[in-house]
């Protein structure tokens, strides 16, 4: 599978969790926006998916002064084996929806 199916795939399992969760999601496909996803619900979630995990530590810095400009929670989702881990940019905390 090359890099921007792997990515897609990924995309689309984030997408259903807020989905399952009763979130409205929007999708920003082929990178063009600042989060690849933004889920709207009880609270606004903007979600940058990596497979790897890695966000530089400038990207990080931009989307979390993007979530206070624009009161958006910003969230890294990635894979660990089979598993999807979100994690809070503000606190580096594990996060889960409730």
């Amino acid at each position: 599978m090359n890099p921007y199916r792997k990515g897609y795939v990924f995309e689309q399992r984030v997408r259903r969790y807020f989905e399952k969760h009763d979130y409205y999601v929007i999708r920003s496909s082929h990178s063009r926006g600042a989060f690849d996803i933004i889920a709207i619900g009880k609270k606004v979630y903007g979600v940058q998916c990596k497979t790897n995990g890695y966000l530089s530590l400038n990207d990080r810095q931009k989307l979390i002064e993007l979530g206070k400009r624009y009161n958006i929670i910003p969230l890294l989702a990635y894979r660990m084996g089979k598993d999807m881990v979100l994690v809070d940019l503000r606190t580096n905390d594990r996060f889960k929806l409730e």
